[in-house]
């Protein structure tokens, strides 16, 4: 059975800046793919470790 966790605990508040392409790529990841934006930087990060770690 899954963990319940309080939110406040599972979200992290984080303050960032990204390049004007990067706002871009995500508005369209976006619109076409429906996604999140908290779900491209998890998925981006994912891909980014995966690809660290073949190296």
């Amino acid at each position: 059975m899954p963990k319940v966790m309080k939110a406040s605990e599972v979200r992290v508040p984080k303050t960032f800046r990204v390049s004007p392409k990067t706002l871009d790529v995500i508005e369209v990841l976006k619109k076409k793919e429906g996604l999140s934006q908290s779900k491209i930087i998890d998925m981006a990060i994912n891909l980014l470790e995966k690809e660290l770690m073949k190296s």
